[in-house]
């Protein structure tokens, strides 16, 4: 894991402070891949956690095990007919998450996280929340059953006259933003000594939610003020590196004198 930093001393080289001044970025191939897994990422290394994401993978059957539960009868005597189904459906779950650390929140989308693409400013004037926000879900369900009709003249004897049977039937449902997406980021606001910074995680969902992976973070040093998406560009930081320079070389001047 490499790590870059620039200072608000890109303000010495355009004139005032931009949302790229102050950005930290952190490198990163995090993979988070279920049945459960949880992972936190202290931003700042402060020692705090700054947001957590969940990967969860499950599964459900609904339906009767064995047996036909009858539900309908018709007819009398030799005409007397019984009707019964039995069918199973199988659930299968696939979650990502996340949850934003004490007193931050989450950039919010449509519905769940927004996902943010590269170059969008993360700042107040963001839709925010602070509660656990999805990512992405997938389900997909496999179901399968019969229909059987059966004579029944007595109490003791039932005689079967016909049976049909349906499936399996396979079908896959996903949503949330980051469903199937790579290179996307997400937006965050938490907090450094009481103050106010935002920042961001970029996170590859694959397409059946099972499987994510953190490629980079980054934040503003700057409390208060924005961010921008993106690794920071090579060029960029060399110029916020030699105006910092510049800076401390002007105030040991200036304290020599």
């Amino acid at each position: 894991m490499s790590a870059y930093s620039a200072t608000a001393a890109a303000a010495l080289l355009a004139g005032g402070a931009s949302a790229r001044a102050g950005t930290n970025y952190t490198a990163a191939n995090i993979q988070l891949t279920g049945p459960s897994t949880f992972h936190a990422i202290d931003i700042n290394g402060d020692g705090a956690n700054d947001v957590s994401f969940f990967v969860n993978s499950w599964s459900s059957e609904v339906g009767e095990g064995g047996g036909e539960p009858f539900f309908s009868e018709t007819g009398t005597g030799s005409s007397r007919r019984l009707y019964g189904m039995m069918s199973r459906w199988t659930y299968w779950f696939n979650s990502v998450s996340a949850t934003a650390g004490y007193g931050g929140q989450i950039v919010r989308g449509v519905a769940g996280a927004a996902a943010l693409d590269a170059s969008v400013q993360v700042g107040m004037n963001n839709s925010w929340t602070g509660t656990r926000v999805r990512l992405a879900t997938f389900q997909r369900t496999f179901s399968s059953g019969s229909w059987k009709t059966y004579s029944h003249t007595s109490n003791s004897s039932m005689t079967l006259v016909s049976s049909s049977y349906w499936g399996p039937n396979e079908s896959a449902t996903g949503y949330g933003s980051f469903l199937g997406q790579s290179g996307k980021y997400l937006g965050i606001e938490f907090q450094i000594d009481g103050q106010t910074h935002y920042g961001w995680v970029q996170i590859d969902v694959e397409g059946s939610g099972s499987d994510a992976t953190i490629t980079g973070y980054g934040y503003q040093d700057i409390a208060g003020a924005p961010t921008v998406t993106g690794v920071p560009e090579p060029g960029s930081l060399a110029l916020l590196a030699i105006g910092a320079a510049g800076l401390a070389a002007r105030r040991r001047k200036k304290a020599a004198a």
